[in-house]
């Protein structure tokens, strides 16, 4: 009842492709994320025009700016655990596949984790007219890179490969 029957060629080579269609979306979804972070950067750099400068006692009063920090940071320190008590949760005993979408959606939260605090970083610093939270927007897209949902990361966390 307990017995595992042996794959077929086919089966094999199907699984294979769904691993890899799953990491591929993972990846493709993770560039968008990334580079749509990048655009608002861009257009946040045009709206705030000649006037900005890197730091001012204007920004520093500002109650966004208290809080960039302490967003920004969180979040580093939120998409760890989301990480690691999502590992710890997850049966390893699962079929392959299983494991393949449980690791996209962990990469995938954590990446709209870190948009949302690299977006706020990014208003943070159209609103006060001050370059300072780009600061805190490079120190996310460090945290994003990190989080990237490549074959590597996955073979290591779930000590298989796809």
């Amino acid at each position: 009842m307990g017995e595992k029957r042996k794959l077929s060629e086919e089966e094999v080579e199907d699984l294979k492709y769904q691993v890899r269609l799953n990491l591929k979306i993972a990846h493709y979804l993770f560039i968008a994320l990334g580079a749509s972070q990048f655009l608002i950067v861009f257009f946040g750099w045009l709206m705030a025009g000649e006037s900005t400068v890197y730091f001012s006692k204007q920004a520093q009063e500002s109650p966004l700016f208290i809080l960039l920090p302490i967003i920004s940071i969180g979040t580093a320190i939120l998409v760890w655990f989301i990480q690691y008590y999502r590992l710890k949760k997850f049966d390893m005993k699962r079929p392959l596949l299983q494991k393949v979408f449980h690791f996209r959606d962990t990469a995938l939260m954590q990446a709209v984790f870190i948009e949302g605090a690299n977006v706020f970083a990014v208003m943070v610093a159209i609103i006060t007219k001050t370059y300072l939270p780009y600061m805190f927007f490079f120190l996310g897209i460090l945290v994003f890179a990190w989080a990237y949902p490549s074959e590597r990361r996955f073979i290591k966390e779930y000590g298989i490969g796809g």
